[in-house]
Order: C-alpha cells, then structure tokens, then sequence
C-alpha cells in the first residue's frame, strides 16, 4: 500500500490540504475579531455626546419651583 506512490502523493495531498482549511480558519477568525474591534472604535469615536457647559439655579423667594438652566 505505502509503496504505491499515488496513494502516498494522496496522502500528501490531503496532509496540506486539512493543515491549509485550519491555518484559512485561523485567519478568518483574526479578521473578524479585527473587524468587530475596529468598529467599536469607530463606533465609540463617532458617538454622539451631549454636554451641558454652564448651569444656573433659578429660584424664588414666594415658595415656588427650584429650576436649573443649562446652556449648551
């Protein structure tokens, strides 16, 4: 059988070919973690933020509602 060099060329074959699937598998995987980790940056970077840059206490002497102003 293992003097048969078809089927040790065969055996080769199908050697590469499995170590070839799991190395293409390994890179796939690295890519879309990649990909997942670069959008959160973008995402994060691109996100909207609401910010209140002074305030002011509104307020009355007779009793009635405390109310605060911010200014953007």
């Amino acid at each position: 059988m293992w003097s048969n060099p078809e089927i040790v060329l065969l055996g080769i074959q199908a050697t590469i070919a499995f170590i070839y699937a799991i190395v293409t598998g390994l890179i796939w995987h690295a890519t879309w973690q990649n990909t997942k980790a670069t959008r959160q940056i973008l995402e994060a970077a691109h996100r909207p933020y609401v910010a209140v840059v002074s305030a002011q206490l509104e307020y009355t002497t007779s009793g009635g509602p405390i109310n605060l102003r911010g200014k953007n």
